[in-house]
């Protein structure tokens, strides 16, 4: 079955940060990250607006 387009993006999203919880973010290789890394900060930006648009506007994102 083939991966949607938000599928796919957290599929790469998890290659770059594998763990995202409100305790810890860390990389595949268990290294911790810190939101104030700017790559980090902006990949989780973008994760925020897409996790918006699929719970409230799925319109935007295909499948």
């Amino acid at each position: 079955m083939p991966l949607s387009s938000y599928q796919q993006y957290l599929s790469g999203l998890s290659e770059e940060i594998s763990i995202i919880s409100t305790q810890r973010l860390a990389d595949s290789e268990g290294n911790d990250l810190s939101e104030d890394d700017e790559t980090v900060s902006t990949l989780l930006e973008e994760y925020n607006r897409l996790q918006y648009y699929q719970m409230y506007d799925n319109d935007l994102i295909d499948e």
